[in-house]
């Protein structure tokens, strides 16, 4: 749009909104989740969100029991439902330790 490359590790977590901008309307998220931050590290992927246990190591969450919402049927996030989702747990585990090491939540470019 404006006639500038990125460097391949420019931008770390921005995709092109120039489809949108145009008023096209993606068929599919162009996210895999959102890893937002405030007081704690969160994940939301699909109907889940994901709140991590504070950390004071270099902003790398710790382990241990953090909070699982299903936003789907509890979109208050009224309900800790943890203990009933151990698989969803270790896949948004898995994938916060991703973002973590790669630096970035998008794909190179």
């Amino acid at each position: 749009m404006v006639g500038t490359t990125l460097r391949n590790k420019g931008a770390e977590d921005s995709y092109n909104m120039l489809r949108a901008l145009r008023g096209e309307i993606p068929t599919t998220p162009i996210r895999e989740a959102v890893m937002p931050y405030a007081k704690e590290f969160s994940l939301r992927k699909d109907h889940y969100k994901i709140d991590f246990p504070r950390s004071n190591d270099r902003g790398r969450p710790n382990q241990g029991r953090g909070m699982l919402y299903g936003l789907k049927s509890d979109p208050s996030e009224a309900t800790d439902v943890w203990d009933n989702h151990p698989a969803v747990i270790r896949e948004l585990t898995r994938l916060r330790e991703k973002y973590h090491d790669d630096g970035r939540s998008v794909p190179l470019r």
